[in-house]
């Protein structure tokens, strides 16, 4: 009797535990359908997994896509510097910058740097995106406008004004500008004033982006 007793116990036990491991592979097979159907839309499945529930990752994500050139900065940091001295100094290109030691706490930080690391393969600072691809670091961004490439990048992505290559730029039919005025893709020109108002904007603002001392 006793050893009947003890064979239906186990039977019983080995049931639940065979209903157990049977709800979660239905779990894990719900899962798994769930993030195929969303790998068929877009990059979708990469968001799905690595923003889920991540409120900064979205944050960077929304960024990335409503901005022309993004940056995501340290304040202290020498190669963040160097690329946004190329992008706001030298090119005077319409760009986004966060300052994540600045904007986000320290968790916050860390997790949106292990989502650059995944995305992009590395998870240093600067990470400079145009178009919503990421192009690299500081070196790289000072590699891409040493080789002319940036500018050309810069102006596809409407973040800069094409400038007039050939001086002086004149129209049909109209005078001459002086080598002083600028075009933009536009057609419309810019003065000199202009110009020197514009980098004044751009002096404050690369002040406004050096560490406190």
């Amino acid at each position: 009797m006793r050893l009947l007793t003890h064979s239906v116990h186990v039977a019983v036990i080995y049931l639940w535990v065979s209903h157990l491991q049977r709800n979660r592979y239905l779990h894990y097979l719900h899962f798994s359908l769930e993030a195929m159907a969303l790998s068929r839309s877009s990059g979708a499945v990469r968001r799905f997994f690595w923003s889920r529930g991540n409120p900064v990752v979205d944050k960077a994500t929304k960024l990335i896509e409503a901005n022309p050139c993004v940056v995501f900065s340290k304040s202290t940091c020498p190669f963040c510097d160097m690329a946004k001295s190329v992008l706001l100094n030298d090119l005077k290109a319409k760009v986004h910058v966060m300052e994540i030691d600045r904007e986000l706490s320290g968790d916050e930080m860390s997790a949106l740097q292990d989502h650059f690391l995944k995305t992009t393969g590395a998870r240093s600072v600067p990470r400079v995106f145009i178009e919503g691809n990421c192009i690299g670091g500081g070196t790289d961004v000072a590699a891409l406008a040493e080789r002319g490439e940036l500018k050309d990048m810069l102006v596809k992505a409407k973040a800069l004004e094409e400038l007039c290559r050939e001086e002086p730029c004149s129209l049909p039919g109209k005078l001459s500008m002086s080598s002083h005025h600028v075009f933009s893709t536009t057609g419309l020109a810019q003065t000199k004033d202009h110009k020197q108002n514009g980098s004044k904007i751009t002096a404050e603002h690369l002040e406004r982006e050096k560490p406190d001392a």
